[in-house]
């Protein structure tokens, strides 16, 4: 039986893991917009509580809902509503209502969850049902769900994270890619809802910041190359190359052109997190995402949980782009 949808009021050095639990800790290029070590405020919920910490123009927005790996379905499904709902109400009204990135670090997240769903399908089921109080019409969502992770983590807790801005992004979609929100019901009721990558100015990068959501060897909507490290990551590697093509459509200036092969577009990388199943896998992995990113410093990798059971890596990143918005 499905969900039920609860309405209620990712030189040469690479780096490893900062800490063991993945819930704990963003990627370091979120402290160049706001560090997560800045003072903010709290708002506590019944059963969650949100963090805020601002600058001028970019605020972070840190939800945890304690114990969620113990709950059982329904409720894990209504608190996740509550904690989207908090964090909206804390940016709605303030200088930085914009998310244009999103991370969602899931306890027991392929545990199954009864009727032939897992803890997952559970929290999209949640993040769905949070996202019409948001934005509306589902038909909307592509235009203005940003781009996000979700990722499994062996803390107990469920912490959804959000960087949000003075103004909103441009959301890219992956043409060798479905759309989440169109996933087939076979992925669970309710679909994920989350754009492939946002697209920002950056005055420091001198061009355009492309956040790169969590990545993997999905080609449609279809896990391919079930359970090969090796094919995965190409796959994963095809995707990401395809996003930033796909960004630079969405740019215009006189520097603005666009990445004429794959090569050329996962050189506009600055920055990676890899994120893989089998501890074993490591060393191989480490080297194939080095093999492909040789001009890349900004790696990280950890050991985590990802959605799909014949998934064995998923990678998120941010990249650079020439021209401006258009």
């Amino acid at each position: 039986m499905p969900v039920s949808l609860h309405h209620g009021t990712d030189a040469a050095t690479t780096r490893t893991d900062r800490d063991s639990q993945v819930g704990l800790s963003l990627p370091g290029w979120v402290s160049a917009y706001v560090d997560p070590s800045l003072p903010g405020e709290v708002v506590q919920g019944d059963a969650f509580s949100v963090r805020v910490a601002r600058t001028e123009r970019y605020a972070l927005a840190s939800a945890c809902v304690a114990g969620a790996a113990t709950l059982p379905p329904l409720e894990l499904q209504r608190r996740t509503i509550d904690a989207y709902r908090g964090i909206a109400n804390a940016l709605r009204e303030s200088a930085t209502p914009h998310p244009i990135r999103f991370w969602n670090f899931v306890p027991a997240i392929r545990e199954p969850a009864g009727d032939g769903l897992d803890r997952y399908m559970v929290f999209n089921a949640g993040r769905f049902a949070a996202y019409l109080d948001w934005y509306g019409d589902p038909n909307g969502f592509d235009a203005r769900v940003p781009t996000a992770t979700g990722i499994g983590h062996d803390a107990p807790d469920l912490a959804i994270h959000v960087l949000a801005a003075a103004r909103p992004g441009v959301h890219i979609m992956n043409p060798r890619q479905r759309q989440p929100r169109c996933y087939s019901p076979c992925y669970g009721p309710f679909p994920p809802c989350f754009a492939r990558a946002t697209l920002i100015p950056d005055r420091g990068a001198g061009g355009m910041r492309v956040l790169v959501g969590g990545t993997a060897a999905v080609c449609g909507e279809q896990s391919v190359h079930p359970n090969d490290l090796h094919r995965q990551a190409d796959e994963t590697f095809e995707n990401l190359a395809n996003v930033v093509q796909a960004a630079w459509t969405g740019t215009r200036g006189p520097r603005g052109h666009a990445a004429s092969d794959a090569t050329d577009a996962l050189g506009c990388f600055r920055s990676l997190r890899v994120y893989f199943v089998c501890e074993a896998d490591k060393p191989r992995l480490v080297q194939i995402v080095r093999g492909r990113f040789p001009h890349l410093h900004d790696i990280e990798f950890l050991r985590a949980d990802i959605c799909r059971p014949e998934l064995l890596v998923e990678i998120e990143g941010t990249a650079v782009v020439e021209g401006e918005l258009r």
